[in-house]
């Protein structure tokens, strides 16, 4: 399941993972492999605010003597509680936005899917199924009964087909 969570993040399945932490100079979970840094940072029914990811990264690359390697920096964004654009780097000279990725509630069903080895991953999947399920089991002709849930997908889904790509403040 680790490599196949590394794969999505762009980073080769066959890298050795040699260490996993929590929150490692406040980044939410670090990652180290063979030859990346992936710092994975769980935003629920948040945003990023004052730039953390970039400061975790400048972190990363300068003041810590155990990171500061020469080995590539990725960033991971995962948002299971509501829809967001992917994320995206504010400062290209600190991270490039093809060294970030994000990874949503379907993407996450979809990687869980077929992983039943552990009680607690599999709460964590059937929790996302809930969510999931709230928003494709509403009935499209009664919106007074859509959730919070239901209503940031439509919200959402119907800006990004009318091209709209600024930031959503929930």
């Amino acid at each position: 399941l680790a490599h196949k969570f590394l794969s999505k993040c762009g980073i080769d399945s066959k890298e050795e993972i040699l260490s996993v932490g929590k929150q490692v100079n406040h980044v939410d979970v670090l990652i180290v492999t063979t030859h990346h840094i992936l710092i994975i940072e769980d935003k629920t029914y948040t945003n990023e605010h004052d730039d953390q990811i970039i400061r975790y990264v400048k972190n990363m690359r300068s003041n810590d003597k155990k990171f500061s390697t020469d080995k590539k920096i990725k960033v991971c964004y995962i948002k299971t509680g509501d829809y967001v654009d992917s994320y995206h780097s504010s400062d290209e000279k600190v991270l490039s936005n093809r060294d970030c990725c994000s990874l949503r509630r379907r993407d996450l069903l979809e990687l869980l899917q077929d992983c039943h080895q552990d009680k607690v991953m599999d709460m964590f999947y059937e929790r996302l199924i809930l969510v999931e399920n709230e928003i494709v089991n509403c009935d499209p002709k009664d919106i007074f009964s859509w959730t919070q849930v239901k209503w940031f997908d439509y919200l959402y889904n119907e800006l990004r087909k009318a091209g709209k790509t600024f930031d959503i403040k929930w």
